[in-house]
């Protein structure tokens, strides 16, 4: 299914953007590492990183530290999915 931007909106779709740029570079580092962590160790990295918004001292870094936390979101949800595909296919 193709979603058009008018859809969603242009504001949407630079913060996605945002937040799949960091991905992008950070897989270069990291890989896929996030598939061996539990939803608790991921759920505890969210949180972190909303504490960090929380006291963070200008708007950039406030930004950065929502983004962080909706790829650990992410995580969580591809995780899950996993997770339900695994029982599945053992049926």
């Amino acid at each position: 299914m193709k979603i058009e931007k008018e859809e969603i909106g242009k504001e949407y779709l630079v913060e996605l953007n945002e937040i799949l740029k960091i991905r992008k570079n950070r897989r270069k580092k990291w890989g896929d590492s996030f598939k061996t962590d539990s939803v608790k160790d991921l759920l505890y990295m969210v949180k972190s990183k909303i504490k960090r918004y929380e006291i963070a001292l200008n708007i950039e870094d406030k930004r950065d530290s929502l983004r962080d936390a909706v790829n650990y979101l992410i995580f969580i949800l591809v995780n899950l999915s996993n997770e339900e595909n695994e029982k599945t296919t053992k049926k």
